[in-house]
C-alpha cells in the first residue's frame, strides 16, 4: 500500500483497478484488440474456458483470432463482479452474458447468447493488477437464427468507429 494512503481508500482503488480489468478485457475481446488484452494478463497466466481452451493465457490470446473469425460480432456484458482482496493477491467472481453473431456451418447467420461467471485471480505486480488466471464458467446458452435486421455499424480493430473517434480514451 502507498504511504499515506488510508486503507479504506486503497481498497476503494484496488477495487477499481480490478473492475476496470475486467471492462478492458471485454472490450478488447470485443473489438478483437489482441495486443490490448495481451496487457491485462501477466506473462505466466493462465485461462480456462473449458473445452475451448485451457492453458497458458498468451497460447490462448493466440488461438482467439482463429475462432474469432468466424463471428461478425460479440458483445461481452459484466456485471456482479465480486472481490476479495488479501495484500497483492485478489479473487473475483464476474457475471458475464455474451452475445456472439457468427453464420453457422450451414451459411446462416446465427446468434449464440451465453450466460455464465468468470472465475478469477488476479496479482499486484510493481503496482499493476493484471489477471494470473482466468476460468469461464457456463451456467445456460442459447443458440437461434438470427433476427437482425440492421446492418453492423460496428468493427474490429482499427476499422471500429471508437478507433477514430476518442482521443484520449485508454484502450
Amino acid at each position: 500500500m502507498p504511504e499515506n494512503t488510508p486503507h479504506s481508500l486503497q481498497l476503494m482503488l484496488d477495487q477499481r483497478d480490478i473492475q476496470n480489468l475486467a471492462i478492458r478485457y471485454c472490450r478488447a475481446i470485443d473489438r478483437h484488440d489482441w495486443a490490448a488484452l495481451r496487457g491485462l494478463y501477466h506473462d505466466d497466466a493462465t485461462d480456462d474456458h473449458g473445452r475451448l481452451f485451457t492453458g497458458l493465457a498468451h497460447d490462448y490470446i493466440d488461438w482467439l483470432p482463429g475462432i474469432a473469425r468466424t463471428m461478425h460480432a460479440t458483445f461481452h456484458q459484466i456485471s456482479n463482479h465480486l472481490i476479495g482482496l488479501r495484500g497483492d493477491r485478489a479473487e473475483g467472481e464476474v457475471y458475464i452474458v455474451a452475445v456472439h453473431l457468427k453464420t453457422a456451418s450451414n451459411g446462416e447467420e446465427q446468434q449464440v447468447i451465453t450466460g455464465g461467471r468468470y472465475l478469477d485471480r488476479y496479482t499486484r505486480r510493481d503496482g499493476v493488477w493484471k489477471f494470473q488466471s482466468r476460468k469461464a464458467v457456463m451456467d445456460w446458452n442459447e443458440v437461434k437464427p438470427s433476427l437482425r435486421r440492421w446492418p453492423i455499424t460496428g468493427d474490429h480493430g482499427a476499422q471500429d468507429p471508437s478507433c477514430d473517434y476518442f482521443e484520449f480514451l485508454d484502450r
